[in-house]
């Protein structure tokens, strides 16, 4: 967050304490209704949690005050605030998504207004009598919990989530949460609130689910302003006021630009995703075809073509089929049409190999090197679903399940001693020994790990427990 923000709009003033009224004495609060049916009603004591009834009454209540004239410099001083000068364009889209549901909860419950209150707390003291207890539970819980930014730490499914604060540290916090518990996995980091309701925590309100390799920009960003906050500001109770709105402000600002970001196209190698295809012109097509039938890293395709003028497609494997039946890393597709010859890629580097690979397996007089090009990512997944389908063989999903687990345990080992742009181009056997990139990698690992466990709960996953016994990390068993 580029600017501090203070304002100095005047605030209400805040009465002198009074007696507490009687039950049959004028509500203080001007509402010309009996203490007992206004704001004496909010004190009455309240059992059990909210339900979803009460949550909806509560955003309801503060969705009315929002739109309040009184508030309309407040809404826009929070809106520049938060969404900055975006253009239009990504601003419209934007709030079409689930940032724009991040941005209310913010202004409703960690926003200061001119009252010196956030909305929520507003509505507790003007509102309470206008919604019932449980209502009035959710208002007060939530409005005592801060945005924060979580990292699950273990899961009881069906039961509880143990989470870590990852900007403040701390000690390991114990959620109730029996749906969420069911899909959160150990490593998952999560924007949301930790209401307390008596002895139990829950997550309340919206929650977001983010990338491992996210945390570290998020919580680099909050320290950041609270550092200058705390260098400001002299008064307690206004730093921790801007403390709170302005930590959580710059939560909700780095995970909008998460929204707003093109997502990191990598192989596992490393290199960037492309799309990027090495195309050659076919000048004598019986040569070709013999030369890619000859090729011992090529296996042709069965079942048709794929597309209009398609005469054959072949696999381009990372060695020669005939060495094992073991796994093995497929680097592309090569495609034989009439005129031309294109090996379609994921990868600039593996593009420029197949440009050199292929100029030698097949004979000059065959093929001449064309172009790289490089796909559109959009357009290529609209023209992979506009290709006519032929009908699968049914395959045993025990041997589906099988054949994944083999392919990504092996693909993980290659990953061990592959170099890593995330690590300074290092492998990671080669960062686990360097200080300064141990804790790269250890983000890494976790989101392999994350990627690991949410597969198995699709029974499509493997076992990545080998990874921090290859490199020396801590077990978490």
């Amino acid at each position: 967050m580029g600017t501090v923000y203070r304002r100095q709009a005047q605030r209400d003033s805040i009465p002198t304490p009074m007696p507490s009224p009687g039950r049959n004495d004028p509500c203080p609060c001007g509402s010309r209704r009996k203490f007992k049916h206004c704001c004496g009603n909010a004190a009455q004591p309240v059992t059990g949690l909210p339900t979803p009834a009460d949550r909806t009454a509560g955003y309801a209540l503060l969705d009315r005050l929002a739109a309040l004239p009184r508030f309309a410099e407040d809404i826009r001083l929070a809106f520049s605030m938060v969404w900055r000068d975006l253009p239009d364009a990504d601003l419209g889209r934007l709030m079409e998504t689930q940032a724009r549901d991040l941005f209310l909860e913010w202004l409703w419950f960690d926003y200061q207004f001119h009252t010196g209150q956030t909305l929520a707390e507003y509505a507790l003291t003007r509102h309470a009598a206008d919604v019932g207890p449980g209502t009035r539970q959710f208002l007060q819980a939530t409005a005592a919990a801060p945005f924060r930014l979580l990292q699950v730490v273990k899961v009881e499914p069906g039961a509880r989530v143990h989470v870590r604060d990852v900007i403040d540290k701390g000690a390991t916090i114990v959620v109730l949460e029996r749906r969420g518990s069911e899909q959160l996995v150990r490593h998952d980091v999560l924007v949301t609130r930790i209401a307390a309701y008596g002895d139990e925590q829950q997550f309340e309100g919206l929650m977001l689910l983010l990338g491992v390799a996210d945390k570290t920009g998020i919580a680099a960003a909050v320290r950041r302003i609270r550092r200058r906050i705390t260098h400001e500001l002299s008064d307690d109770a206004e730093r921790d006021a801007m403390l709170r709105m302005a930590g959580c402000a710059t939560i909700v600002m780095e995970v909008i630009d998460l929204f707003n970001r093109p997502q990191p196209k990598v192989t596992v190698g490393g290199s960037e995703m492309a799309l990027a295809d090495a195309l050659f012109t076919v000048v004598n097509l019986d040569d070709t075809r013999a030369a890619l039938d000859r090729a011992a890293d090529l296996e042709q395709v069965e079942g048709g073509s794929e597309s209009p003028g398609e005469l054959a497609r072949y696999t381009w494997l990372e060695r020669p089929r005939l060495e094992d039946d073991g796994p093995i890393r497929v680097l592309g597709s090569v495609v034989l049409e009439r005129a031309t010859l294109r090996v379609e890629t994921m990868s600039m580097t593996r593009a420029r190999l197949a440009q050199s690979h292929f100029s030698a397996v097949i004979p000059r007089t065959a093929v001449r090197f064309k172009a790289i090009q490089v796909r559109n990512m959009q357009a290529a997944l609209a023209e992979s679903r506009a290709r006519p389908r032929t009908a699968e063989p049914e395959i045993p999903p025990e041997l589906v399940a099988q054949i994944q687990r083999d392919f990504y345990e092996k693909h993980y080992r290659e990953w061990l001693d592959i170099p890593v742009p995330a690590l300074g181009h290092r492998t990671p056997r080669e960062a686990a020994g360097v200080k300064k990139l141990r804790a790269r990698l250890v983000i890494l690992v976790e989101g392999i790990e994350v990627q690991a466990a949410r597969q198995a709960k699709e029974r499509e996953g493997f076992d990545a427990r080998f990874l921090r016994r290859e490199l020396g990390l801590p077990s978490l068993d």
